[in-house]
């Protein structure tokens, strides 16, 4: 059953990379990285929209101010191995979407035995707002990979019989 569970939740990752629009949130990030990789910058222009004037429309720069470095930076080591484009960020969010069910899979295996990795890694596969942040291409898979780490390291560091140990350090990290 939860192998079956799993290889459905898998399909349920590959057919939302394949089959949803990227989110807004993917394609704003996009444009600051791609911004970046062409003039050093990573400017969007905004501004008020002035349709019934003769100016029309007067963008102001706004600035990414690095305040997403880490997932700017994933984003452009994949454009540039292999040039932007919106395929290149649906095969990202499918490998983040499977890296994801991945950590929590060895992780919990670590901490337990491979059945209860398997139950586990098998009910986060079909979660929803996973499935979709996989289709959408949002931030929510590498942050739940992230919280994995932590939890796992806190895990670690409670059963250790040296409380003073390196696993404490990775949750602060």
């Amino acid at each position: 059953f939860w192998k079956r569970l799993l290889f459905v939740g898998i399909i349920l990752h590959i057919v939302a990379a394949v089959m949803m629009p990227l989110g807004l949130d993917a394609h704003v990030h996009a444009t600051y990285v791609t911004d970046e990789m062409n003039d050093g910058e990573g400017d969007l222009e905004w501004g008020e929209l002035r349709q019934e004037s003769d100016e029309g429309s007067v963008p102001n720069e706004d600035s990414s101010e690095d305040r997403w470095f880490a997932w700017h930076s994933i984003i452009e080591l994949w454009f540039t191995i292999f040039a932007p484009s919106i395929l290149v960020l649906h095969i990202l969010a499918l490998i983040g979407g499977l890296g994801c069910l991945a950590t929590i899979y060895l992780l919990s295996k670590d901490l337990f035995d491979s059945e209860q990795a398997l139950k586990l890694t098998a009910v986060a596969s079909i979660y929803p707002p996973l499935v979709r942040a996989t289709g959408r291409l949002y931030q929510e898979s590498v942050i739940l990979m992230l919280v994995a780490l932590a939890t796992f390291s806190l895990i670690k560091a409670i059963r250790s019989e040296n409380k003073l140990n390196m696993w404490w350090a990775i949750p602060l990290l």
